[in-house]
């Protein structure tokens, strides 16, 4: 969850509560309140809880935000609200940086030892690290170190220290997030001087719908039934998110060997380092215990890593061998839902996806080729309504030129049978009265220059004319008129 600024021309922050799906994370829902307190933030949440009483989530990402903590826990008092890690190295960046502080210049050490705290897998990990921290000497020579991680940080570690976290949790911040507020402000030009409403129609018109496309053309276009799969790429690789399926191939280049594995029974192996006589525990999972190794890359990303992968190389351990929770997990699949809306087309006349592939970016979208129910039927819903509004336009100029009485009278009471058709009686967004806005005046006077260049500028225009109430161009025209002299001849000829 997390929350934008100056979306409209009004001091409200608007949230968003998203989750990570298999190839970006998806806005389910968004609030706008009036202050960010902890009260108006539950009172939001419990809306949402009410309208969803399945909704039952185990695990947030927020940034360290007390408000937005409290009312999550509140809420869903069974539910664990984690510190984003982005947000949380960007903290301590800040604060070691400042030089009031005293500690800029040992930022390296100091930063060493706070990451070795967050990184840690277990307890002994966790302790060995803090010990090394309180025995370094940026933390006994300053006193403001020790209160302000003391204080702020060791006292809620179990929403940023790794060992914390949720086996099964394969997010570590809320970019995601940021990434979708981001995508919003693309979308803010020319409302963020309109109204709250409008922002709202924006949301559920244009934003979301469009998230939604891009949600299924990232999904269909990594699909068998979008293009040919390369005969390199493994059976149990094919239609599986572009994210999982690049990082799990780049680990299938390891130089690990038969030699390198030692089986210690019932999916529990020692792989040894590709650089290193280092060796780590790789385990494919049970109903107790979630599929881990101990290396960094699996618990950065929880996705499978190089040991892993020689292991699926070279012994009789598959993929299909690691615990179900993990194996089926949404993250790790297309949404069929999507990939079976598409109308079938041969995948022989496709180019076929080799390895090189996985590197690019993911194309545009091929409407041709894939055709998707819900974006279509959005798509012709904005057509015909640029139809509707050209065609109005047409009629208001026709309606001016008329001149028969009994015409327009029957033209206006066509227009308002359809009006009252349209207008939503018990629900929908009503039109606001709009005051027509003030016209902008054309004249070049001062008064929209800086005071610091009045007084240079003002010799250059002529004195105020007291008729006009105008400077520059106009007021000298005006002034002209009124001064013509108008030579009458005499009338005595």
């Amino acid at each position: 969850m997390d929350a934008t600024y100056r979306t409209t021309k009004y001091s409200l922050p608007v949230f968003f509560l998203a989750v990570q799906a298999n190839t970006r994370f998806v806005v389910v829902a968004t609030f706008i309140i009036d202050g960010e307190t902890t009260e108006r933030i539950q009172e939001a949440i419990e809306l949402l809880k009410k309208e969803n009483p399945l909704w039952q989530p185990s695990n947030f990402m927020v940034d360290y935000s007390l408000a937005e903590i409290e009312a999550l826990e509140t809420t869903f008092p069974d539910a664990r609200v984690y510190l984003c890690d982005f947000h949380r190295e960007k903290a301590w960046l800040e604060w070691i940086r400042k030089e009031s502080h005293g500690v800029s210049e040992m930022k390296e050490n100091i930063l060493k030892h706070l990451r070795a705290l967050a990184g840690s897998n277990n307890r002994a990990s966790y302790t060995k690290a803090l010990e090394e921290l309180q025995k370094s000497d940026a933390w006994l020579s300053s006193e403001k170190l020790q209160n302000w991680f003391t204080s702020r940080w060791l006292s809620i570690h179990e929403r940023w220290v790794r060992m914390h976290r949720d086996s099964y949790m394969f997010v570590n911040t809320n970019n995601g997030v940021e990434r979708q507020n981001k995508e919003l402000k693309k979308y803010l030009d020319g409302y963020r001087k309109r109204s709250l409403s409008d922002l709202v129609k924006m949301f559920f018109s244009q934003f979301l719908p469009d998230m939604y496309v891009k949600y299924c053309q990232e999904n269909v276009q990594f699909s068998s039934c979008y293009k040919k799969y390369s005969g390199s790429i493994p059976q149990f690789l094919i239609n599986r998110p572009r994210r999982f399926v690049t990082h799990v191939m780049k680990r299938f280049s390891c130089s690990l060997t038969e030699n390198d594995i030692s089986d210690l029974g019932g999916g529990s192996f020692l792989v040894k380092s590709e650089h290193s006589s280092t060796k780590y525990e790789v385990w494919f999972g049970d109903k107790n215990e979630a599929p881990f190794c101990e290396c960094s890359d699996w618990y950065m990303n929880k996705l499978p890593c190089k040991h892993m992968v020689a292991i699926w190389r070279h012994t009789k351990w598959q993929w299909n061998d690691l615990y179900t929770r993990y194996r089926d997990n949404p993250l790790f699949i297309l949404d069929n839902e999507v990939v079976t809306a598409i109308t079938p087309v041969s995948t022989l006349e496709q180019p076929s996806q080799t390895s090189e592939q996985f590197e690019e970016p993911i194309p545009s979208a091929q409407p041709e080729k894939t055709q998707l129910n819900s974006p279509s039927k959005y798509k012709d819903k904005m057509k015909i309504q640029g139809k509707c509004v050209n065609d109005i336009k047409y009629l208001l100029d026709l309606v001016y030129e008329q001149n028969d009485v009994t015409t327009l009278e029957n033209i206006s009471q066509q227009v308002s049978d359809i009006t009252k058709k349209l207008s939503p009686q018990t629900e929908g967004i009503r039109h606001r009265n709009l005051t027509p806005r003030k016209r902008k005046s054309t004249c070049t006077g001062l008064k929209n220059v800086k005071p610091s260049k009045r007084r240079k500028l003002a010799t250059l225009f002529p004195k105020k004319h007291p008729s006009s109430g105008r400077y520059g161009k106009k007021s000298r025209n005006v002034e002209k008129i009124l001064q013509h002299q108008v030579q009458f001849e005499s009338l005595d000829k």
